[in-house]
């Protein structure tokens, strides 16, 4: 047993006083008088044995009840752990959900200020587990005693905080966790995104907003804000769903928010998605046929599409990111420069190769559409898969087919069979010749709808949606930022500073533009890590010292109180049956 202040346990001495009183103090005696002495010895032999033990039973409980008040004043533990305290390792979580909530940055400024002997190593969503664990084990290595770990952290669920949770178990060091959890974490908002929305109404648009919530009793919601502008509020469904419809008033791109407002902490209760405008595409068609060609009948009898007509020749004369959607209506003969900036392209934006009857000069884009063979199949049907709605099909027919022997995961349109005719590998490739007579659709609004569906959808994917720490690719010259919070940056070839949720402007000498960044999905999830009682330890702010005494051993303070306690309970009862027996 140790205690936090030894100096103390000299009052312990103040447990002599009892007996010092009994010893030397002054004893009066009290005459009485007694009509006759027959039965005096007989008094002495069967009582006075029990006074003489009560009496020095009553003086060691008084001692003992001193002694114990004084343990509890020296604040004793019980030590069950070696090594010296003086070079204890501190692993801080400063993630983003750390760093918007006061009460954890207080405590771990606080800890930082008070332990200054002690190392500290910090991490984030971006730090690597395994440098970490590194920057431990060397550390350890180096530190002769250094045989106690202190992980500070929210305790946040996430696959992050679970991996280094359970790697620093795996050490020979033990393990102390200080969780400074949310008190009322009650609501988050998970993600938020646009659909696509099957309608004629050209104005209409659609988002849906993912909730979680740990409130049982009441309905989650989202209060939703269209530039700058609140426009309702969306209520989640029991899978945490909720969805909501509202007509853009403003053309060009669109900004939404969405506010969770039953959340305690709004630092982290709010996404952000920027929406281009949908009625106004820019696609540029390449094809030898131009306005002769189906591509180009069924593109301008979409109301949306701003087309332009290309033959191959004048492709190397395009700024092809002046263009929202590139679509390459057959497997055209280029030069490999050509090629690989056009697949420069589709890594940032749409490209879509559709494939002609004659299969021409196929072999030069083997790479991402892989070796095509016709199929036997005379007639098929295939499924349109949106795929940011999954559960939504829209089905047609086809009458010519061609197999590819490239395995896609991200399919758009499928064979009933699940065979990919349509798939995303750097560039979207339509496996049948895009010949719509041949699909017995012609213009029909049906083809036309599904067609719509998935030029929006491959927009979808041009990615105007990042995270916190997140590397924006700049297109090259100097570009100017404004950040959520009015800062103005230059960058030339890439921005690295995006360390707050919100919209950021870009503006260079061609364009502007809005890219929305957010804070990653997990860390915005409430679940709590599983510590153990031996592992966790407990901190009030206005008590840091205790932090060394929990890491030492349990306190005592309550088991000496008790024991106190009983020694002056058992003392009153034996000082009232003496009283009673005289």
């Amino acid at each position: 047993m140790t205690f936090l202040f030894p100096t103390l346990l000299i009052l312990g001495l103040l447990a002599a006083v009892p007996f010092i009183i009994h010893l030397f103090g002054e004893r009066k005696y009290r005459p009485m008088t007694f009509s006759s002495l027959k039965f005096l010895k007989e008094i002495e032999r069967e009582s006075m044995q029990k006074f003489h033990l009560r009496q020095y039973l009553i003086l060691l409980l008084r001692a003992l009840w001193i002694i114990f008040l004084v343990l509890v004043l020296a604040q004793p533990f019980f030590k069950n752990v070696g090594g010296s305290l003086d070079s204890a390792l501190i692993v801080l979580d400063k993630s983003l959900s750390t760093q918007i909530d006061p009460d954890y940055k207080k405590i771990t400024e606080e800890i930082s200020e008070h332990f200054k002997s002690w190392r500290i190593l910090t991490y984030n969503e971006k730090t690597s587990t395994d440098s970490l664990l590194a920057l431990i084990k060397e550390y350890c290595a180096d530190t002769q005693g250094a045989d106690n770990i202190i992980l500070v952290t929210d305790a946040q669920k996430n696959l992050q905080n679970s991996e280094i949770l359970d790697r620093i178990r795996d050490l020979r060091q033990k393990l102390h966790v200080l969780a400074v959890i949310k008190q009322n974490p009650n609501t988050a908002l998970l993600g938020l995104e646009e659909k696509l929305y099957d309608q004629n109404d050209d104005d209409l648009r659609y988002l849906q907003v993912e909730l979680s919530g740990n409130r049982d009793e009441e309905k989650l919601s989202a209060d939703i804000y269209v530039n700058s502008k609140r426009v309702g509020r969306a209520y989640a469904d029991d899978n945490g769903f909720a969805d909501y419809y509202f007509s853009a008033e403003e053309r060009g791109e669109i900004l939404c928010v969405a506010q969770c407002p039953q959340d305690d902490y709004p630092e982290d209760n709010q996404h952000y998605l920027v929406m281009p405008d949908s009625r106004n595409i820019k696609l540029l068609l390449v094809d030898y046929a131009q306005s002769a060609s189906y591509a180009s009948r069924a593109f301008k009898a979409m109301h949306n599409i701003q087309l332009t007509e290309l033959t191959p020749e004048l492709l190397a004369t395009q700024n092809l990111h002046d263009h929202d959607l590139i679509w390459l209506n057959d497997f055209f003969d280029m030069s490999k420069s050509l090629q690989r900036s056009l697949l420069d392209y589709a890594n940032e934006q749409t490209l879509v190769l559709s494939v002609s009857p004659e299969m021409k000069n196929n072999t030069i884009w083997e790479e991402q559409c892989g070796e095509l063979n016709p199929s036997r199949k005379t007639r098929t049907h295939i499924s349109f898969k949106d795929l940011t709605i999954s559960d939504e099909e829209e089905n047609f027919s086809v009458r010519r087919y061609y197999k590819s022997d490239i395995e896609a995961d991200n399919i758009i349109w499928e064979f009933d069979s699940g065979e990919p005719l349509l798939f995303k590998n750097t560039a979207y490739v339509l496996l049948s010749p895009l010949h719509f007579e041949w699909n017995e659709m012609g213009l029909s609004p049906y083809f036309l709808r599904a067609l719509d569906r998935f030029v929006q959808s491959s927009l979808g994917k041009t990615q105007k949606s990042y995270e916190v720490g997140d590397v924006i690719s700049l297109d090259g010259g100097m570009t100017n930022i404004t950040t959520p919070q009015g800062e103005r940056i230059n960058a030339k070839d890439y921005f690295y500073r995006t360390n707050e949720p919100g919209f950021y402007y870009f503006k260079n000498d061609d364009k502007e533009w809005t890219l929305a960044v957010n804070f990653p999905k997990e860390e915005s999830e409430q679940g709590s890590l599983e510590i153990s009682e031996d592992e966790k330890l407990h901190i009030e702010t206005q008590d840091l010292a205790s932090i060394e005494e929990q890491i030492k051993g349990r306190k005592g303070q309550t088991f000496f109180f008790v024991l106190a306690l009983l020694c002056v309970m058992l003392e009153m009862f034996l000082i009232r049956k003496g009283e009673s027996t005289e």
